[in-house]
C-alpha cells in the first residue's frame, strides 16, 4: 500500500513536473518570440527613418537645386535683355549713319 502510494506520488510529481516544464517552454517561447519581434521592429522603425531621412534630404537638396537654377536662368534672362537695351541704341545709330550715307550719296 505504501509502494503504491509513492509510485502514485511520484507520478502526481513527473506530471506537475511535465507540465510545468511545457509551461516554462512555452513561456520561454513566448516570451522570446516577443522580444525578438521587438527588437526587429526596432531596427525595422530604424531602416525606415533612415530612409526618410535620406529621402527628405534628397528632397530638400533637390528643392535648392531648382531654386538656384531658376535664379540663374533669370539672371541670365536680365542679362540678355540688358544687352539687348544697351544694344539697341548702337544699333539705331548704325542704322542712322547708314541712311545718312545713303542720302549723302544720293
Amino acid at each position: 500500500r505504501r509502494a503504491q502510494e509513492a509510485v502514485q506520488a511520484k507520478l502526481s510529481e513527473s506530471r506537475l513536473l511535465r507540465s510545468f516544464d511545457h509551461w516554462a517552454k512555452a513561456f520561454e517561447m513566448e516570451s522570446s518570440s516577443f522580444f525578438a519581434s521587438r527588437i526587429l521592429g526596432r531596427s525595422k522603425l530604424k531602416r525606415i527613418l533612415l530612409r526618410w531621412k535620406q529621402h527628405t534630404n534628397f528632397r530638400a537638396g533637390f528643392a535648392t537645386q531648382v531654386v538656384k537654377t531658376l535664379q540663374n536662368l533669370e539672371l541670365q534672362r536680365l542679362q540678355r535683355s540688358f544687352d539687348a537695351w544697351k544694344q539697341r541704341p548702337h544699333l539705331r545709330h548704325l542704322a542712322a549713319g547708314m541712311w545718312l550715307l545713303r542720302r549723302k550719296t544720293w
